[in-house]
């Protein structure tokens, strides 16, 4: 489906796509792709604001898994930011470990955790 749709659908966009370093807020090459189609749908349709929401599996101490989440939201902020997207269309959250989308008892559901959200306000 295509992201205009699903986020007219469901009021977000929640994507694996977007890829880190390990353990680190640096955004991998193959997160590019996505990072550009997300700009290009705001350079689209103006009117579009986005809570970007950072999530983590729960491997390591919740509290840091809570920072590194919002430092990884505030660094697809900042490749949007780098593609023209005006700062205030956009607000960094990061929620590490609190809010799994599966549970975190496999390898597979530990990478569905770990994701970025678009949600849009």
């Amino acid at each position: 489906m295509p992201l205009y749709e699903r986020l007219m659908t469901d009021g977000k966009i929640v994507t694996n796509d977007i890829h880190f370093d390990y353990d680190a807020a640096t955004l991998k090459p193959s997160s590019m792709p996505i990072i550009g189609d997300i700009a290009r749908l705001m350079e689209e349709h103006p009117e579009l604001r986005f809570r970007v929401e950072g999530h983590t599996d729960s491997d390591g101490k919740a509290e840091y898994n809570l920072e590194l989440s919002r430092k990884r939201a505030a660094a697809v902020v900042s490749a949007l930011l780098q593609r023209g997207i005006a700062a205030e269309r956009l607000q960094p959250y990061g929620y590490g470990e609190e809010k799994p989308i599966a549970p975190n008892d496999s390898a597979e559901n530990k990478a569905r955790n770990r994701r970025v959200e678009f949600i849009r306000f």
